[in-house]
């Protein structure tokens, strides 16, 4: 059942969606990783590893939602996915670096690559890339960025 205890609880509205339709937000996000993954096998949702993982995130008070799936390939190989999605989008010059840190620390301490995606609810551009550099030494951190603009008077009748 889709229901949150307060219809203006984007964060957790969003949460509830993603996992009740994983499968379809996943067709509709990035339809190249649909094709390749097995449905068939329920897909894990790793929440606490996450929050394990960043945990350090959190402390600053700020809601966001976040979301770590496991999935099955077609091939048999497992494929995790990392979902930020940013409900009260304000311009964070911080924000790809907070990206690929989280992509890092999975990286590291799990041993899995994934694919990252941020969704942005609001109007004001975010990056979909990280990049910095120091005397010829360089870093290019890429990931799937999309906007969905909601009318948020409309959604809290």
């Amino acid at each position: 059942m889709l229901e949150s205890t307060n219809p203006t609880d984007f964060d957790t509205q969003w949460k509830l969606v993603i996992t009740a339709y994983f499968e379809d937000f996943i067709a509709f996000f990035l339809p190249e990783l649909y094709r390749d993954v097995d449905f068939t096998i329920e897909p894990e949702f790793l929440d606490k590893e996450l929050h394990e993982l960043i945990a350090d995130k959190y402390k600053t008070g700020k809601k966001e939602v976040d979301k770590l799936a496991k999935l099955w390939l077609k091939n048999g190989k497992e494929k995790w996915i990392f979902v930020h999605i940013e409900v009260q989008s304000y311009h964070d010059k911080n924000f790809g670096e907070r990206m690929l840190v989280t992509y890092y620390r999975i990286r590291e301490r799990k041993g899995k690559k994934i694919t990252a995606l941020a969704i942005f609810t609001d109007y004001d551009r975010m990056p979909s890339q990280f990049g910095e550099g120091d005397y010829g030494t360089e870093l290019t951190y890429k990931y799937n960025a999309y906007y969905v603009v909601l009318d948020r008077k409309r959604l809290s009748h």
